[in-house]
């Protein structure tokens, strides 16, 4: 079963993101480099202005530790509330 949640409690991968960096004190650029990714990717990323993708996803998962699966519902519940 899926939870819906109301549309304040919905955030964005990219503000999960940088929550995540800001409590482990990790720049962008470091996050880019160990998810080989762009910088500029990233950032695009972190203010919603890219869309994550299941290939991103599985590369948060190896840096983050954080499931693939769980930045994809992050997705999806951020791009129904969109809508």
């Amino acid at each position: 079963m899926t939870a819906t949640f109301p549309d304040h409690l919905v955030a964005s991968p990219g503000a999960v993101l940088e929550e995540w960096l800001d409590e482990r004190s990790m720049s962008q650029r470091e996050l880019a480099d160990r998810a080989s990714k762009s910088e500029k990717f990233i950032s695009q990323l972190i203010n919603a202005k890219a869309s994550l993708t299941a290939d991103t996803a599985h590369d948060l998962e190896l840096v983050t530790g954080v499931s693939a699966d769980t930045w994809l519902r992050i997705e999806g519940s951020y791009r129904a509330m969109l809508r």
